[in-house]
């Protein structure tokens, strides 16, 4: 019997529950619960994963109040075809969060490890929502990576304003080459190559099958903030927020970075407002798509090395003692976009990289006091 609380039914796709996409993952399932009003189901590719979502400390508040706050279910290779036509994965779903895909990792196949996955993960999904005709809506993280190509994110573009409708053309062959030198890393080079390649799959998807149900795709820069399954500082090290880390802690970096960010919660909120027809209305058989960075969105250009003068502001005594150091760099290159209607579609601005670094370093602060205390 439904829960008085639950006014409709959703599912959010859940891969991982480490690394990068567990980061943006657990933090999309944490708003949703937020929110009371869906009753979730998590896809997991293993049993373990389970037991470690119910008994991180954030899940735990939620299921001592209502024990089938969330239904779990074992999907073990979402690339497979079919992998989610099961009546326990899809069966009274009326709307999808697909967060699930690679992070780029090396590998000595990145193809196979990275970019198929990427595609296949996404294809596979909405192949299969096709058969259950109650799903409503689908929405995708995607990235800014999926509509710039590589040359303008490793050199910048300050010149083309890159928006949620720019794409890259020509498409990426997923084979490669995947050059070592020269460029991005083979693994960082697979990852563009993969969120492009997904992207095209899911429009492609769109203009042959005619779906009764509608997507949309959450276009994101390097997203960071308040990792809420770290345990450990090796857990903010293994995650993106190692950018902002390394900056804090005076490492020096040569290579540039593009300055694209955007918090956490931020991306998860977008993720769970895009769910609700009554905030983002949208036909079925359509599709739209939400730029989510900093930039110059906030009037002012963001360079990874104001992550010094914040730490100076905030973290005085951490840096006095030696915890944080001055000194580290991390050049930027500068990217013009503009994000459209994604602070509309949020109801406020988004939350700027004062705030991001605050939380990052606040979140290492407090696990390294434990660690040393332990």
């Amino acid at each position: 019997m439904p829960l008085q609380w639950v006014v409709s039914r959703r599912y959010i796709e859940y891969e991982k529950i480490t690394g990068a996409t567990g980061f943006v993952g657990f933090a999309v399932l944490l708003k949703a619960l937020a929110t009371n009003k869906y009753r979730i189901r998590l896809a997991v590719r293993k049993t373990a994963y389970i037991e470690a979502i119910k008994n991180n400390p954030n899940i735990a508040a939620y299921l001592e109040r209502q024990v089938d706050a969330i239904e779990f279910v074992i999907v073990e290779d979402i690339t497979k075809d079919g992998a989610f036509d099961g009546e326990k994965v899809l069966g009274g779903v009326e709307g999808v969060i697909h967060v699930a895909s690679p992070v780029p990792r090396e590998t000595e196949e990145p193809e196979k490890d990275i970019v198929v996955p990427a595609i296949k993960g996404t294809t596979s999904l909405l192949n299969s929502a096709l058969k259950f005709p109650a799903i409503k809506r689908v929405v995708i993280t995607s990235s800014l990576v999926a509509i710039t190509p590589p040359m303008s994110l490793i050199l910048g573009d300050t010149t083309n304003t890159t928006t949620s409708s720019s794409r890259v053309h020509p498409l990426p062959n997923p084979s490669g080459p995947f050059p070592a030198t020269g460029g991005p890393p083979p693994h960082v080079l697979a990852y563009l190559y993969g969120k492009t390649l997904a992207l095209a799959a899911t429009e492609k998807f769109i203009t042959t099958q005619h779906p009764s149900f509608s997507i949309i795709n959450i276009m994101p820069g390097y997203v960071l903030g308040r990792h809420e399954l770290a345990v450990s500082t090796k857990d903010l090290w293994r995650s993106t927020n190692a950018l902002v880390l390394a900056i804090v802690t005076g490492k020096q970096a040569e290579a540039p970075t593009p300055g694209s960010v955007v918090h956490v919660e931020d991306v998860a909120e977008m993720h769970v407002r895009c769910l609700d027809p009554a905030i983002v209305p949208l036909a079925q058989g359509r599709s739209t798509d939400f730029l989510m960075e900093l930039g110059r969105e906030i009037g002012n250009e963001m360079h990874w090395d104001d992550a010094q003068s914040i730490i100076k502001k905030y973290f005085v005594k951490a840096l006095k003692d030696g915890t944080l150091k001055e000194g580290g760099t991390q050049p930027t290159t500068e990217q013009k976009v503009d994000i459209g209607k994604s602070a509309e579609v949020l109801g406020r601005p988004l939350k700027g990289y004062e705030e991001i670094v605050k939380n990052i370093v606040g979140q290492y602060l407090e696990l390294m006091e434990g660690e040393e205390g332990s």
